[in-house]
């Protein structure tokens, strides 16, 4: 039987941006007012008709960091003694909530990008609590593999994988014109289920970028 999903063109703006050179937390709660409202969507929305299967629930079920699946959604302790607390911005104060952004480091290089909503003062501030946090948002660039080594994967796709392989793996038709596959972001979704998606960016047909978000807000 052929099922419809969907395939999103995503234009991101107001992106996060986090630098890469280490600083304190101190510096870090100086800058919360440099944190963006949540990454506004430009989209264009398809629907694709297909006879191959994509099935959201198999897709997060896959997601893995280094060949060790990942809970859905993980926290900071599910990625493991590899990997350690990196920046972090937060939005919030000592009264208030906010939204955390951070990344974690491996081999003492950013290896993951992370999103986490409603995050206290007290949680953010605490090690041990802000490790058990389910996180909303995660991501992976082709700049954090070369440094870091680590390496996230759905479905089997991985940064670096070409976009045909990604048609495959996520059940798109290969219909992409030559300007299409040059470069852009492509968000995968189901109707089953349209609090969760991953999105793939790419360039010259390779994957350069793997966002996932466990929790979709707006």
């Amino acid at each position: 039987m052929k099922k419809t999903f969907k395939i999103t063109a995503l234009a991101f703006s107001a992106m996060i941006l986090l630098s890469t050179t280490a600083c304190s937390q101190g510096e870090a709660n100086n800058e919360s007012n440099t944190l963006s409202e949540y990454q506004s969507i430009v989209s264009e929305t398809r629907s694709i008709t297909t006879n191959e299967n994509f099935n959201i629930k198999k897709a997060f079920n896959s997601i893995q960091i280094n060949g060790t699946m990942l809970p859905s959604p993980p926290c900071i302790s599910d990625f493991g003694n590899d990997f350690t607390l990196g920046t972090k911005l937060f939005s919030g104060d000592e009264n208030n909530s906010g939204r955390l952004v951070g990344n974690l480091l491996s081999n003492k290089a950013k290896a993951i990008s992370y999103d986490i909503y409603n995050v206290s003062n007290d949680e953010q501030s605490d090690e041990k609590k802000l490790k058990e946090l389910k996180l909303d948002i995660i991501s992976q660039e082709n700049i954090d593999v070369m440094e870091s080594k680590a390496l996230l994967s759905v479905l089997g796709i991985t940064v670096g994988d070409s976009m045909d392989d990604a048609d495959k793996a996520f059940g798109m038709p290969d219909s992409r014109s030559m300007s299409e596959k040059n470069s852009g972001t492509y968000t995968y979704t189901s109707s089953e289920d349209t609090s969760k998606m991953i999105s793939l960016e790419f360039k010259d047909n390779i994957v350069t970028k793997i966002t996932i978000y466990y929790s979709v807000r707006g």
